[in-house]
Formats: structure tokens, sequence, C-alpha cells
């Protein structure tokens, strides 16, 4: 197994490669209001936010609870479509996506179909249990399934708690 950036380097040098990515949660969006700053994640719900230094979040033990009512405070804040979106991709795919050698489809496994048909889709990390319900994950690969040229491949994977990269290729065969 190994990261998208190393499969292009890998697959670049081949004739009429045409190498797309999508990562609806690569993303994340910053709105800065004085000494408060709030971040929404991709489906532009508040993630966290810092006021004056301190870090508003749920996600943090009870012993913070100024930080957790802080958080309480800044959920329900609606999104601002003028806030600036910030990359979570690796830079040297931010550079190949620039220079239009990687193409960014702006794509939502869970709830987008693909007019585009692709000769593989890798998904690593994403159509598993721990983070989505079962109808998800369905969904997810129906919408797959219709993005794959005939004989098309599917290379599923996930990255272990050992670190160790699994993965399984399917072969998209009479539908």
């Amino acid at each position: 197994g190994g990261t998208s950036l190393q499969l292009y380097c890998k697959l670049s040098d081949l004739p009429d490669l045409v190498f797309n990515i999508s990562d609806k949660y690569s993303v994340l969006y910053k709105i800065q209001d004085g000494d408060l700053t709030i971040f929404y994640d991709a489906n532009k719900e508040v993630a966290f936010g810092y006021q004056g230094g301190k870090l508003l979040s749920e996600q943090l033990s009870d012993n913070f609870k100024g930080s957790k009512n802080g958080f309480k405070a800044i959920q329900k804040r609606t999104f601002d479509s003028s806030a600036q979106k910030i990359w979570l991709l690796d830079p040297e795919v931010m550079k190949l996506v620039s220079t239009g050698s990687i193409k960014y489809l702006d794509f939502d496994l869970f709830h987008s179909e693909s007019d585009e048909k692709f000769d593989l889709v890798r998904s690593m990390n994403i159509l598993n249990t721990i983070y989505f319900e079962e109808s998800m994950i369905l969904k997810a690969l129906s919408n797959i399934h219709k993005s794959l040229k005939d004989d098309g491949y599917l290379l599923l994977g996930r990255t272990g708690l050992d670190g160790v990269n699994r993965a399984t290729i399917y072969k998209k065969d009479n539908s």
C-alpha cells in the first residue's frame, strides 16, 4: 500500500494518464471574527474554534469545561460562504493539482454519482464500519460501481492500527 501521491509517481509516465483525486474531508473552512476563529468541516458544520488563544472543542476531556462550554456557544453558528478554504492535502499533491497534473474532483462518495467513468478507483480508510453506518457504505459502493468502466478496478483498503496498509483489488465484471 501507499499514498495517492506515490501511486501517481509510479504511474505518471504512462501515456494518456488522467489522474483524479477526491477527498471531501481534505478541506476546512475558516472564519475570523475578532479574537474568535471558527473552523468548519467539509459538511460546513462547526468543527472547533479558538477564542483568545483558547481551544473550543467538545473533543477534550471533562477537565476542560471552559473549552467545551465555549464550543457549545459557537456550535450553532451558521456557515458563512466567505470562509477561507484550507486544504489538508500534501503540499506536493497541491502543486500537482495547481499545475493540472492531477485533477481534483469535488465528489462526495456518499451523495454523488460521477458522470465520468474510471479505469481504477482507489478508496482507502473510508468504507469502514468504524466510521460509517452500513447503509452509507452500501450507497458509496453503489456510487463507485456506477463510476467504474466495464472491466474497471476497485482498490479498497485501510491502514491497520499497526500502520500497515492492507488492500484488496476487485474487478468489475459483467456489471
